[in-house]
């Protein structure tokens, strides 16, 4: 009998320590999922970072198209209403570019008021509508700051991949020569490569 209560109090206490460690291992699990997200998602936004769209595009086997898209005049911005504004504004442009794309799409901020879109499977013609779609919902919108409405506008280049034995580093590189090109066209437009 004593051997039953001393077995019954063992197995108990095994339990527990066995409970005690799940919660442990799931309490480390969460933390290990948030240092994550933090180490792929940009800290203002919460799109994706450069480095985390580069190294899906790396992976990458199927073909895809590229949007990279500017804020324009985005200095005169931070300029005439502060550095929070322009954060708004950025912050803005995110959320926009996400709700035009599939789940299956990725956006990243490049850094400084510049984003990159990756629409996975999506042809040239594809990707000139969705630049189309995110252009009109950006130059449509405004913010209203201070009683005032700000009014803001992207320049947005597009490259879809025509080989796939092209490089990432090269689709990066012809996309931000279409941004480029529609920046110098006077801002405020699409331009493919």
């Amino acid at each position: 009998m004593i051997y039953h209560i001393i077995l019954i109090g063992v197995l108990l206490l095994l339990i527990i320590n066995n409970l005690k460690l799940r919660n442990r291992v799931n309490y480390y699990k969460t933390e290990a999922e948030k240092m994550y997200q933090r180490a792929i998602r940009d800290g203002m936004t919460g799109v994706y970072n450069y480095e985390y769209l580069v190294s899906k595009l790396r992976k990458n086997n199927t073909p895809y198209s590229l949007l990279m898209l500017d804020i324009d005049n985005f200095k005169e911005i931070n300029d005439q209403y502060g550095h929070q504004v322009g954060d708004m504004v950025i912050k803005d442009i995110a959320n926009k570019a996400e709700s035009v794309i599939r789940k299956t799409d990725l956006v990243a901020r490049y850094g400084g008021d510049e984003f990159i879109i990756a629409l996975f499977n999506c042809s040239a013609k594809e990707a000139k509508v969705v630049g189309e779609k995110l252009h009109n919902k950006i130059s449509q919108a405004s913010l209203s700051i201070f009683d005032e409405e700000i009014n803001f506008a992207v320049s947005i280049g597009c490259y879809t991949l025509d080989e796939n034995s092209i490089k990432t580093e090269d689709a990066l590189r012809r996309v931000d020569t279409a941004l480029y090109q529609a920046k110098e066209k006077g801002k405020d437009c699409i331009v493919n490569y």
